[in-house]
C-alpha cells in the first residue's frame, strides 16, 4: 500500500478550493498542452520551504477570495519548491534566485511577465491582469526599450516593473534620469525615484558625480521632506564610500582627496541601518573613522610605506578602546595579508580585543592569528577557550575546530588541555 507520507510530499501546496488559487497536481511537461487545450495563461509559482515572504503570500495574497476567483479563470497555476528535485528541473530553465518569484507564460511557453516579492492582494490582482495585457507586460516594455524607446513616462513606468521583477539595472534608472531637467529633479516625484533607485539591493545604481546624486546630496533638506534624515544620511555615505573604495582600488589620489572631503561631514562615529522602502532593515554600514579608514586602505595599496604606516597608527589610535573595532581590523588582515609584520600588528590589536571584552568572536580571531603567525600551541590554547565561551553564548564553533585539527597537525596531534599553561 502507498504510504500517505509519499501522497502528501507530491500533493500542491495550496490545496485547490473556491477561494484559493487552484495550483494544479499534473506533470510539469503537460502543462502547456493544458494550457492550450482551455485556453489560458500559465501562472509558475517559485517557492521553497520554509520561505517566509512565501509564506505571507499564501496567507493573504493568495488566498484572497476576489483574487483566486479571477485567477482561477484565467490561468493555469502550477507551484515549483525549488528545493525539491523536480523544482531543480524545472528552476535551470528559468533560473529563479529570488523567492516567491510569479513568472507568467503564454500557452506556447513564452515568458510574458515576472515579479518578486510580497504584494497586496489589490496589487497583485493588478499584475496578474498586466500579465494578460498586450502592451504592458515585462516582455513588452523590455522589447520596447531594447528598440530604442526613451520617453520619459515609459523609462519611469519601466524601472518600477524591472523591480518587482529583480531586474533593475543601472542603465534605465540613468537612462531615465537623463531625461530630466534640474527643474524636474525637483518635482517629489523624481526626489522620490532617487531615494528609492540610488541603491537597490546594496548596488549603487546612481552614481557619484551624476546629476541625481549632485542633488540629493546639495537638496537634503528636499529629501527629509518624505524621508528619514538618517536614511537619506545612509544612502549618501553608501554611495560615497562605493566611491572611494574604487578611488583606492585605482590608486586615483585626486579623486580620492575629493571623496574624503565630501565624507568628513558623515563620519560621526556611529553605525548606519539601512531601511527598506517597507522600513525593514536589512543592513549596516559604518560611519566610524570613515576617513582614517580610508586613508590606512589607501595608502596600504600604494607604494608609499612611511605613508601607510602614520595612516595605520592614526587609524589604530582611534579604535583603541573599540574592543569590535579592533577585532574587525584583525580580521581583515587576517583575511586579507600574509605580510608576517601586519599579521604581527593584527595579532596585538586581537590580545586588546579580547582583554577589553572577552568574546568568543574576539577569542576564535585571536587564535587564528596565533595560527598564522606560527604559534600553533597559542592557537590550539586560545581554540579550546574559544570553544568554551562559543558553548556560553550559544555560537557555532565548527571553523573553530577546524583551526584545532589544522593546529595539532603542525604542533602534535596527542596535544590536549592537559598540556596547556593557560
Amino acid at each position: 500500500m502507498r504510504p500517505v507520507l509519499l501522497f502528501l510530499a507530491f500533493a500542491p501546496l495550496v490545496i485547490r478550493a473556491e477561494n484559493r488559487i487552484a495550483f494544479r497536481d499534473i506533470p510539469f511537461d503537460s502543462l502547456l498542452r493544458a494550457a492550450a487545450r482551455e485556453k489560458k495563461a500559465v501562472f509558475l509559482y517559485f517557492h521553497f520551504t520554509g520561505c517566509g515572504a512565501c509564506l505571507q503570500m499564501e496567507k493573504t495574497a493568495m488566498a484572497d477570495s476576489s483574487v483566486a476567483v479571477w485567477w482561477n479563470e484565467h490561468f493555469i497555476s502550477f507551484e515549483v519548491n525549488t528545493l525539491t528535485d523536480e523544482g531543480r528541473k524545472i528552476n535551470a530553465a528559468y533560473g529563479v534566485e529570488m523567492h516567491p518569484t510569479f513568472l507568467f507564460l503564454d500557452p506556447d511557453g513564452r515568458e510574458l511577465h515576472k515579479i518578486t516579492g510580497v504584494f497586496s492582494p489589490q496589487n497583485f490582482l493588478l499584475q496578474g491582469q498586466q500579465a494578460l495585457s498586450s502592451s504592458n507586460t515585462l516582455w513588452a516594455m523590455r522589447a520596447r526599450y531594447e528598440a530604442g524607446e526613451r520617453d520619459p513616462d515609459f523609462l519611469y513606468t519601466y524601472c518600477y516593473m524591472l523591480r518587482d521583477a529583480w531586474q533593475l539595472t543601472s542603465d534605465v534608472v540613468n537612462a531615465y534620469l537623463a531625461q530630466l531637467s534640474p527643474q524636474q529633479l525637483d518635482e517629489e516625484r523624481n526626489i522620490r525615484f532617487i531615494y528609492e533607485f540610488c541603491l537597490h539591493h546594496y548596488k549603487v545604481l546612481i552614481p557619484y558625480g551624476s546629476p541625481a546624486f549632485t542633488h540629493l546630496i546639495q537638496h537634503q533638506d528636499r529629501y527629509v521632506r518624505f524621508f528619514p534624515a538618517d536614511q537619506v544620511d545612509t544612502r549618501i555615505v553608501w554611495i560615497l564610500s562605493t566611491a572611494t573604495w574604487n578611488a583606492i582600488e585605482a590608486q586615483d589620489r585626486e579623486r580620492f582627496d575629493e571623496l574624503l572631503r565630501a565624507l568628513e561631514p558623515y563620519d560621526k562615529g556611529g553605525p548606519h541601518s539601512f531601511r527598506e522602502m517597507d522600513n525593514r532593515i536589512t543592513g549596516m554600514t559604518s560611519s566610524r573613522h570613515l576617513v582614517a579608514g580610508a586613508r590606512m586602505e589607501f595608502f596600504d595599496r600604494s607604494s608609499d610605506r612611511e605613508a601607510y604606516l602614520r595612516a595605520r597608527k592614526d587609524y589604530l589610535r582611534l579604535i583603541r578602546k573599540d574592543a569590535s573595532e579592533l577585532n574587525t581590523y584583525a580580521w581583515g588582515t587576517f583575511e586579507r595579508s600574509e605580510d608576517p609584520e601586519k599579521l604581527k600588528m593584527a595579532l596585538k590589536c586581537a590580545h586588546r580585543a579580547v582583554r577589553l571584552e572577552y568574546a568568543y568572536a574576539h577569542l576564535d580571531t585571536q587564535a587564528w592569528l596565533l595560527y598564522a603567525t606560527g604559534d600553533f600551541k597559542g592557537a590550539i590554547r586560545q581554540g579550546y577557550k574559544a570553544i568554551e565561551q562559543a558553548k556560553k553564548e550559544n555560537q557555532d564553533y565548527s571553523e573553530t575546530e577546524k583551526l584545532l585539527r589544522m593546529a595539532r597537525e603542525k604542533y602534535g596531534k596527542n596535544w590536549s588541555p592537559s598540556n596547556c599553561w593557560c
